[in-house]
């Protein structure tokens, strides 16, 4: 695997940056926000799309750079992919399962957390987010790499088959109860799971659809809203402010 940074800008002042790494002779990129407020060392997001989606679309729907500074946000982009609603493999995504496709979009994920740690001065404060397929590969991150993540925000995917292999650790769930793509039941049953694997407390109530269970193994938060299977911006600061959390606890 070989790492390497391009900048898309002219000035190497540019918060804005392309990784891009080569896996099992496939170039891959990511589009990196550097921080724009410095701190001895960065928390890093890495944020992953729906599929048919790429880099550019997460980094204008999920703006974790701007919400919080101090952070190094991640946008990778994934590859053609076959997932049960894309059969062929035509549009961008990830891996649903380990061992999919060779684990290449773990071994992307390996690669870009060892440029990250070269190339920036990084800490154990790393998370991963993602919508629909892009949330499901959260899920495979943290049944294969869940000692790398402090914790995980799957939108609009399920975990189940995957539950099993999970260790407990924070997670902030967003669902749709009239989701036309992902069946929710699959969303109720991973959060049922995830509670008892984090053994939570009992529900707190929060504003609108947000409810907080607080656990000393990893507070579990959801968002199951009214609507599809759309991404809301609106928990964007709902996430940052869950991870900035859990970065402390």
């Amino acid at each position: 695997m070989i790492g390497s940074f391009l900048l898309l800008a002219l000035t190497p002042l540019s918060d804005r940056q392309v990784l891009e790494v080569k896996i099992d002779g496939v170039t891959r990129t990511a589009i990196v926000r550097t921080p724009t407020k410095r701190s001895a060392k960065a928390p890093v997001i890495f944020a992953f799309h729906g599929h048919g989606g790429n880099g550019r679309y997460a980094e204008r729907k999920m703006d974790f750079h701007t919400l919080w500074p101090e952070a190094i946000v991640v946008f990778p982009t994934g590859v053609p992919t076959k997932t049960p609603n894309d059969l062929e493999g035509k549009r961008n995504g990830w891996q649903i399962r380990p061992g999919q496709d060779g684990d290449r979009d773990l071994k992307f994920v390996d690669a870009m957390l060892s440029d990250l740690g070269k190339k920036f001065s990084v800490d154990a404060r790393v998370f991963a987010m993602g919508h629909s397929n892009g949330a499901r590969f959260c899920f495979v991150l943290w049944a294969e790499r869940a000692d790398k993540f402090r914790a995980f925000a799957p939108c609009c995917a399920g975990g189940l088959g995957l539950i099993k292999d999970l260790k407990p650790k924070p997670a902030f769930i967003m669902g749709g109860k009239k989701d036309a793509i992902v069946d929710f039941r699959s969303i109720e049953l991973s959060v049922a799971g995830l509670k008892q694997l984090n053994e939570s407390g009992e529900g707190v109530k929060g504003k609108g659809p947000l409810v907080h269970y607080p656990s000393p193994k990893g507070d579990l938060v959801t968002y199951l809203h009214e609507g599809g299977h759309e991404y809301l911006s609106e928990v964007n600061p709902l996430i940052v402010e869950f991870f900035k959390r859990v970065s402390r606890d």
